[in-house]
């Protein structure tokens, strides 16, 4: 009788270890496991995702369905409430990812294995299956991912595989995609109905940037001293808020924030949109608004994004002019009247005091180590280090003391 239980346990193992993965195209794919030493009276708990009761006889097979089953990682062995069999529990992890869960249980033997899975090698929530390829893993993607570790999004707007209705523009996301109706129709981007119409106004629009279509505020009309010729929205601050704060990591980083607020115009929701980081442009143009005042200037800068410029924290110069920049404040706009370094990741030589990401800073000494007046976008630092976007200024300022956090607006043309 035992030999015959050796025969079928050997037939087991040998045919599973040539059997091909089936969920992985066009790969022929076999899993081969090494089991590592028993620990007896040990049990995983937490992660059993089957239970197998098996004779007594059949108790060395438990390691031929561990193999056999793509999620096996480990399993225990133990007493069965039947006395004359044992029950063979297969887990999907195992005692290196939560060696926590390893804990005493009389009776039963914990088995595990060399499993280069505890590393985590797979992006995007894919499923690490160990054992598989001569790396010994195999990185099963989430739908809309590829790659041998499902690091590279899956672009279906390029590649056509998206179903968005022929009168939608279809907008690439993170392992997925979105459908957007064209200005005029109505639907949820699988379904448009209604009459496309062409818009040449002050509003959103679906435009191009990078690989993707995105809805963003365009301004086609001339904004103040900017002019005209269409300028594209990158971003919205609010003073009041340290959302864009001088060391929030949205000036270091490519992540968008709050995509609705790209499509409004000038109201007070705060924004930043693909356009920060994906596109060039040769001039920029700021706008602050106080009550219901806008008062806009503008930059004359080619760069490949405003990302470029901003996120290395490297300080690059303008040359606008204090009174530029006061003009965005309006009358009660103050500086002090030394230092007047200006341009973008202006930072005092003490970084605790006056700081802006785009702007100018000021001192009432004859240097910029200790300038306590600011201007600017993305401001921080003494005396009011939650105003992110306005006019700061103490101390020996030209228009009495400042303390104006305003609302700010980016576009770049």
């Amino acid at each position: 009788m035992k030999a015959r239980a050796f025969i079928i346990i050997f037939l087991i193992i040998k045919l599973e270890a040539r059997r091909c993965f089936n969920t992985v195209a066009k790969q022929d794919l076999c899993r081969r496991l090494s089991f590592t030493k028993p620990i007896d009276a040990h049990a995983l708990q937490g992660h059993v995702i089957k239970n197998v009761t098996l004779t007594v006889g059949m108790r060395n097979s438990c390691k031929g369905l561990c193999l056999m089953d793509n999620l096996c990682d480990s399993f225990n062995i133990g007493q069965s409430v039947h006395g004359d069999h044992v029950v063979c529990q297969l887990s999907d992890s195992d005692h290196s990812r939560h060696p926590e869960d390893l804990r005493p249980r009389e009776g039963f033997t914990f088995i595990g294995t060399k499993n280069l899975c505890s590393s985590n090698p797979c992006f995007h929530n894919a499923t690490c299956l160990n054992g598989f390829t001569n790396k010994k893993y195999l990185c099963h993607c989430q739908s809309g991912y590829t790659g041998e570790h499902c690091e590279n999004d899956i672009d279906e707007c390029s590649l056509g595989s998206d179903d968005c209705h022929e009168f939608a523009h279809c907008v690439n996301t993170a392992g997925s995609f979105d459908c957007i109706c064209k200005i005029g129709l109505t639907g949820d981007g699988r379904n448009c109905t209604g009459e496309v119409i062409t818009a040449t106004g002050d509003q959103a629009y679906m435009l191009q940037i990078g690989s993707g279509m995105v809805y963003m505020y365009c301004h086609m009309t001339g904004l103040g001293a900017c002019g005209g010729g269409g300028w594209t929205l990158a971003m919205k601050i609010d003073g009041n808020k340290n959302t864009f704060h001088y060391n929030s990591e949205l000036w270091s980083n490519e992540a968008e924030y709050n995509f609705p607020g790209g499509i409004t115009g000038f109201d007070n929701i705060e924004t930043k949109l693909p356009t920060y980081s994906k596109t060039s442009f040769t001039k920029i143009c700021l706008g602050v608004k106080i009550g219901q005042q806008i008062n806009f200037i503008f930059i004359n800068q080619q760069a490949d994004s405003l990302y470029s410029l901003i996120a290395d924290g490297q300080y690059r110069d303008t040359s606008l002019g204090r009174d530029t920049w006061k003009s965005l404040i309006g009358i009660n706009a103050s500086l002090q009247l030394n230092c007047n370094k200006e341009g973008f990741n202006v930072v005092s030589t003490n970084i605790r005091l006056a700081k802006a990401r785009i702007g100018i800073i000021g001192n009432n000494e004859d240097n910029c180590a200790s300038c306590d007046s600011r201007i600017g976008f993305g401001t921080g630092g003494k005396h009011d280090d939650s105003n992110s976007c306005g006019n700061e200024a103490v101390l020996q300022k030209d228009n009495g003391n400042a303390h104006i956090k305003a609302m700010g607006y980016i576009f770049v043309q």
